[in-house]
């Protein structure tokens, strides 16, 4: 009868072992994807962020821009400016969370 109970207690400690496994594996699974959706989460807003400078600057010709090389591609993607570029005249950047 001894042989049986340890057998049993080892195979009952291999399956908590098992189980306990199994459920780190389900917590890091779920905090992979939390960090994965915060991450699109940034990016969206990163790329908000692009989209309202762009709009800003879209009236300037690089010249009359802070930063022209970061302002190129904005520059490029709107064309020509206008001549008539301040800080008043500048459309207003408005955020949105998604």
């Amino acid at each position: 009868m001894e042989l049986f109970e340890e057998v049993g207690q080892t195979l009952s400690r291999a399956g908590q072992g098992l189980a306990q496994k199994a459920r780190d594996t389900a917590q890091v699974t779920k905090l992979k994807l939390a960090v994965s959706e915060d991450e699109r989460a940034i990016e969206g807003i990163y790329l908000s962020i692009g989209k309202a400078y762009c709009r800003m600057c879209e009236a300037c010709s690089p010249e009359q821009l802070p930063h022209p090389s970061r302002s190129r591609l904005c520059w490029q993607a709107f064309g020509s400016g206008s001549s008539s570029c301040s800080t008043s005249s500048r459309p207003s950047a408005s955020f949105s969370r998604s």
